[in-house]
């Protein structure tokens, strides 16, 4: 059975120039209607004198075009670690955080050239008196300060040829010259300059760089927090992996990411490398664009195809779940784990997890990845390959990450930061041997700190009745330091895809259900259940 997928009236606003390159705005604007959301992160190698996964930006936002020529921005980022160098002989826990608004309108468009007006307005929090000046001198006491920011930019594009465009933006920024007597960026003018090239239709190429010219800076000295000017510069690559879909690469020496924030060395001087990488989304309620750049008729997945849709016991799965599709899971087991995740489709290929976990109590010993305290997270799975469409294998790159809820770390009295956080990737594939039987591996990472737990997941899944599977999981995990761990699980699973029910029943030897609580093993065996829901459409 085959569907055809709705032709697009537009382009693929993900194969389209950038509007903004890593850290300098272009004077390209999105289509009229256009709605894209951006989130991401990046981070420094190692921390201050530590061997720790590094400093880290977290951010997201939202842009829409009210029109070709018109359109606004919300972003906002979080920063909550210490600074990479220490400033004034000091590095204290910094919480960090602002949120932006911006506008920006194209005065000129033709075929060669483009320029655009750009305003944004910043309130810019940080828990020290400014930024990573603990106790300048005549200002003891208050810690957090607030102030607004903005910048004033006028991006101008040139288009030298049909994959190539050079892009110049001069700009003003403005800043407090002092907070309660330290030293601050203060207002300077900037000169931003850049090029993209797109050596195919789904790959952009950009390299920039800003120039502060003064009178105010860019960059804190550390060893006496003055502020001095530092060139700032990226290198990324965008990947347009759905029409509706784009991931983005870099490496850079900036801190923020904000249209004010963006010129900004990274804390406190610019000296260390940042890799970052963030996920472009549009949204699309009109169908106006494909799903998918497959070309030609879709097949049509039949009921067993549909059940790879439900991640596994321990395991995930290498499938994702269809657009605007909704999955809810919720589980136990008898070591008192805790898990409720909802998955939402947010394109062809590509679906988001919001999910809650808790551990049970053996195992972590309150070490790695907080414990057992109440994490939260988000995830994003991005199917790369798939059995259904004639691609030899599934295959699917899957992302989360999460807090514990507990404020662990109070590495200074003024901020208890956000908890311990811990990073997960994976590699689910799958192998389809026969309408019954089907075998997965799922590489994995899980990193926290300066700790990693490295695994390969192996399971197979037989379907030995209508609706009903059986199905075994097993981990090896390796420790950074030589130790060894290994968890596993075995179950049964009633799923009824015209129902979009379906319950699971199990032994497993894994202190939780997903991501770095799969990857350590219980002082005992648990038994547990899972619950799945989804809505019409899956």
């Amino acid at each position: 059975h085959r569907n055809t997928p709705k032709t697009p009236n537009k382009p693929a606003p993900s194969s389209a120039f950038p509007t903004r390159l890593t850290s300098q705005e272009t004077a390209n604007q999105l289509p009229a209607k256009t709605k894209v959301w951006t989130l991401g992160t990046h981070q420094t190698i190692n921390g201050n004198g530590d061997t720790g996964t590094g400093y880290q930006m977290y951010y997201t936002g939202v842009d829409w075009a009210v029109s070709d020529r018109l359109q606004f921005g919300v972003t906002t980022q979080v920063y909550d670690d210490p600074p990479y160098e220490n400033v004034l002989g000091k590095g204290p826990n910094l919480t960090f955080a602002s949120l932006a608004g911006s506008a920006k309108y194209q005065l000129k468009k033709n075929d060669k050239f483009a320029m655009s007006l750009m305003g944004a307005v910043e309130q810019f929090y940080s828990s020290n008196a400014w930024l990573f000046q603990v106790s300048p001198p005549g200002y003891e006491g208050e810690r957090a300060t607030s102030k607004i920011v903005g910048s004033i930019q006028v991006p101008m594009t040139f288009q030298t040829s049909k994959s190539l465009q050079l892009h110049l933006t001069p700009g003003i920024f403005f800043f407090p010259d002092t907070v309660k007597t330290a030293d601050a960026y203060g207002t300077f003018v900037n000169l931003g300059f850049g090029a993209s090239w797109k050596p195919g239709d789904r790959l952009t190429l950009s390299a920039n760089g800003n120039l502060p010219i003064g009178p105010g800076g860019n960059a804190t000295r550390p060893d006496d927090g003055s502020t001095t000017k530092r060139f700032v510069w990226s290198l990324g690559a965008e990947v347009a992996v759905t029409p509706r879909f784009a991931v983005t690469a870099y490496a850079s020496n900036a801190w923020g990411v904000t249209p004010t924030t963006s010129v900004l060395a990274f804390q406190p001087e610019g000296q260390r490398l940042v890799l970052g990488a963030n996920l472009k989304y549009v949204f699309d309620r009109a169908g106006r664009y494909a799903g998918t750049f497959r070309e030609g008729p879709l097949v049509k997945p039949s009921d067993r195809d549909k059940a790879f849709r439900v991640e596994g016991l321990t395991l995930s799965s290498a499938s994702t779940i269809p657009v605007d599709a909704v999955r809810v899971t919720a589980g136990a087991t008898s070591g008192s784990s805790r898990h409720l995740g909802v998955t939402y489709g947010l394109a062809s290929n590509l679906q988001l997890d919001l999910y809650f976990d808790r551990y049970s109590e053996g195992g972590l010993e309150g070490r790695f990845g907080g414990g057992t305290e109440l994490k939260g997270g988000i995830g994003l799975k991005l199917q790369l390959m798939d059995h259904v469409q004639g691609d030899p294998i599934s295959a699917s790159l899957r992302v989360l990450g999460y807090r514990d809820f507990r404020a662990l770390r109070k590495a200074d009295k003024s901020t208890e930061g956000f908890g311990v956080g811990t990073l997960g990737v994976e590699l689910p594939l799958l192998f389809q041997f026969s309408e019954k039987t089907a075998f997965y591996a799922v590489p994995k990472l899980a990193a926290n700190g300066a700790e990693r737990r490295y695994g390969i997941g192996i399971g197979a899944n037989y379907n030995w009745t209508k609706n009903w599977q059986a199905i075994a999981e097993v981990t090896p995990v390796f420790i950074k330091g030589g130790d060894r761990d290994l968890t596993w699980a075995l179950g049964l699973r009633y799923f009824n895809p015209n129902k979009r029910l379906g319950g699971d029943l199990f032994v497993s030897n894994s202190i939780g259900f997903q991501g770095l609580g799969a990857m350590v093993a219980d002082e005992g065996l648990n038994f547990g259940f899972k619950l799945h829901w989804l809505t019409p459409g899956f």
